[in-house]
């Protein structure tokens, strides 16, 4: 069972992995450890981790565990560069054209919405007496 919360967990099992590259950092990090071990509230957890990562002293291990999460998960918000596409594949369509997919649909839609040659027949009309 985890001490601390999930969304805290990976760097926390990072360090352990890698504790030859956090010895400069090891009393910051036991503190840091107790600070958010068995805490009940995610978001806080998770923002103080953000905190203790944007110190400039720590920026080395900040840029590390980017670069890990990023290996680990193509979808993470680090690794949304705005030109890739589904999993870091390359869109065939240049920048600014449509693609071949969104004409088709697109003639469909226009097809779909509209109005047919003739319209339709009146409802009948009650007999008047």
């Amino acid at each position: 069972m985890s001490n601390y919360p999930e969304n805290v967990q990976p760097f926390f099992d990072w360090i352990k992995e890698e504790a030859g590259l956090f010895s400069a950092y090891k009393d910051e990090l036991e503190v840091l450890a107790e600070e958010l071990k068995n805490s009940n509230n995610k978001d806080a957890a998770e923002e103080r981790l953000d905190e203790w990562l944007e110190i400039p002293s720590h920026s080395e291990i900040s840029q590390a565990y980017d670069a890990r999460l990023a290996q680990e998960n193509p979808f993470a918000e680090s690794n949304v560069d705005g030109k890739k596409g589904f999993a870091g594949s390359e869109s065939p369509t240049k920048p600014g054209e449509p693609s071949e997919s969104s004409k088709i649909l697109q003639d469909n839609l226009m097809i779909k919405n509209t109005p047919l040659s003739q319209p339709p027949p009146p409802p009948p009309q009650p007999p008047q007496p």
